[in-house]
């Protein structure tokens, strides 16, 4: 229970009242409430009998209520004056009835009034005055008084083992200090059980090795262990009333909802402990991958009002695992790769034996045919040579028509060799060859090269590859034909070549209409040809030779226009 004194000028009387009992002598009626007395009248004339007797009654009647109002005032101001005495009693016997103890002091240190509850908590403090502890350090307290506005002292003292807050205030009459003085032992007692018990708490969190903290629903720090602190040096979290995000991530707005998880909004959310993984930062600065783990803190209504966050730094965990993830993607890439890998090789090899399967039927007919084949037109060019030798030589149409049998009987020969060759495939003797000489050879040696121009660039030069001359010459005395046919006259024949750490790499490329779109995927196959006269076995031919010099021949697509193939040689 607690009393306020005020500080109007009648606490003093009031103490003084107290001090005999609270006895008041009532005051005496003034004069003025006196019954008004009654003027002597100048004799009337003598009225009639009856006129004077109404006068004389009406008189009578306002005496009377002039009589009876002064009495009501009277009456009125008689009970204001109990029931003011009345309430002065009242307050006269509060610091007496009061439980706390009130003092009254002068401010040069005389002891005015000790009631009952001080004389009884502190019996020896009428005796031992200012010597008393109660009373201790008066001059400092007077002084504080004197200059301090308004004029009160607050303090806490202990005294026989139990805590007091005293209250010096003036009162309204000057020179004069009251004293009041209120038990505080239990409150004091559950603030030092509330020090002991958030010691402990600190010292059982303050013992977990990952930064730790209670924060309350506007991200404010209520609680951090040493962990924690070590991430703000120079600063405390609690003491300087940071923010988590401020501790944890070293910015001044909390998570993104669009980019992050709050760990205190999902746990609001849910009310149920959530596990989230965040980056956060070191004492240094330095990035950190942390596992936090947060759980609620909740009121009597079962209301979140706070929540304890924990972050462990997984951050080599998780490099661990990044690295494992990229050690297991490379693994199915390289597994992958393997598998696409064999199964172009397999592919290839089926490719291959579906041709090899078919040159070898092919080559089955040629070396049963081509004895049959060679028998005639060696007759033939025998017959032709004899009629060329025998009739006169004055008849050009006999002599034309002989050249034309010669030069058929030769294209018939040269289909026999081609289907022979295919059929009897040589390996390559490899030597150094010069690539530019090579191409220049074999456009030397086609029909109406001249009507094109060749233009090479060749990184080195002279560029060399590991060949076998004749073969390599049939390649692309084959190219070159089929250049020279396609692009006619006007037209322009490119060859590049350069080398990488893989082998040799030429392309050869003409201005001519290109490939149709159809045949790009046959075109290496044999039999295959878009010529009038053509038996599809050039093309063929020269795949067949590059892969026996263990390189590839392809028909490259290009925004050019004409024919592009790229031929690439290993360099051993």
């Amino acid at each position: 229970m607690s009393y306020r004194l005020r500080t109007e000028g009648w606490v003093f009387t009031l103490l003084s009242l107290a001090a005999t009992g609270g006895r008041i002598m009532a005051a005496k009626p003034s004069s003025k409430a006196k019954s008004p007395s009654r003027k002597t009248a100048a004799a009337p004339k003598t009225p009639p009998k009856s006129h004077a007797v109404g006068k004389k009654r009406r008189g009578k009647t306002a005496a009377a209520a002039h009589l009876h109002s002064a009495r009501q005032a009277l009456s009125r101001d008689i009970a204001g004056r109990k029931r003011a005495e009345e309430e002065m009693r009242r307050m006269a016997a509060l610091p007496l009835q009061n439980p706390n103890p009130v003092l009254a002091m002068s401010l040069e240190g005389q002891l005015l009034f000790v009631s009952p509850a001080a004389a009884q908590t502190f019996p020896t403090l009428s005796a031992e005055g200012l010597r008393h502890c109660v009373l201790a350090d008066w001059p400092s307290v007077a002084d504080a008084l004197r200059h301090r506005s308004p004029p009160m002292v607050r303090r806490e003292v202990k005294v026989d083992g139990a805590w007091y807050l005293q209250v010096f205030f003036h009162a309204a009459e000057p020179n004069r200090v009251l004293v009041y003085l209120v038990d505080i032992t239990e409150r004091k007692r559950a603030e030092e059980a509330m020090r002991k018990s958030r010691e402990f708490l600190q010292t059982v969190i303050d013992a977990i090795p990952d930064p730790t903290m209670v924060v309350d629903l506007n991200h404010r720090v209520l609680l951090a262990n040493r962990a924690a602190r070590r991430l703000t040096p120079g600063k405390d979290p609690v003491g300087d009333a940071m923010c988590c995000h401020q501790v944890s991530h070293r910015r001044d707005t909390p998570c993104d909802p669009t980019t992050d998880s709050c760990p205190l909004r999902e746990v609001v959310a849910r009310k149920a402990p959530v596990t989230l993984e965040h980056t956060h930062y070191d004492a240094q600065g330095q990035e950190r991958f942390v596992e936090v783990s947060a759980a609620p803190v909740f009121d009597e209504a079962g209301e979140v009002i706070q929540v304890v966050e924990s972050s462990r730094d997984i951050t080599d965990r998780w490099q661990a695992e990044e690295a494992a993830r990229k050690a297991q993607a490379e693994l199915l890439d390289e597994r992958q790769h393997e598998k696409e890998h064999a199964e172009a090789e397999l592919a290839q090899m089926r490719d291959r034996l579906v041709r090899a399967t078919r040159l070898a039927a092919i080559g089955q007919v040629s070396a049963s045919i081509a004895h049959d084949l060679r028998n005639p037109l060696g007759t033939v060019r025998n017959a032709a040579y004899y009629l060329g030798r025998r009739l006169p030589k004055d008849q050009p149409e006999v002599a034309e028509y002989l050249g034309i049998i010669n030069q058929e009987v030769a294209a018939a020969d040269r289909i026999i060799t081609n289907l022979l060759a295919v059929a009897r495939a040589k390996e390559p003797i490899k030597h150094p060859v010069d690539l530019g000489q090579t191409i220049r050879e074999a456009l030397a040696g086609t029909k109406q090269a001249e009507a094109v121009r060749l233009r090479m660039s060749l990184a080195p030069e002279p560029f060399t590859v590991r060949a076998d001359p004749d073969q390599l010459r049939q390649v692309f005395r084959s190219l070159v034909a089929n250049a020279v046919e396609a692009t006619g006259s006007g037209g322009e024949i490119v060859v590049e070549a350069a080398r990488d750490a893989d082998g040799d790499s030429i392309v050869l490329r003409d201005t001519g209409p290109g490939v149709a779109q159809e045949v790009r995927e046959s075109l290496f196959e044999p039999l295959v040809t878009t010529k009038a006269k053509g038996i599809g076995l050039g093309l063929t031919i020269c795949r067949q030779i590059i892969e026996h010099h263990g390189g590839s021949i392809e028909l490259i697509d290009e925004d050019k226009p004409g024919a592009a193939f790229r031929i690439r040689l290993p360099r051993q």
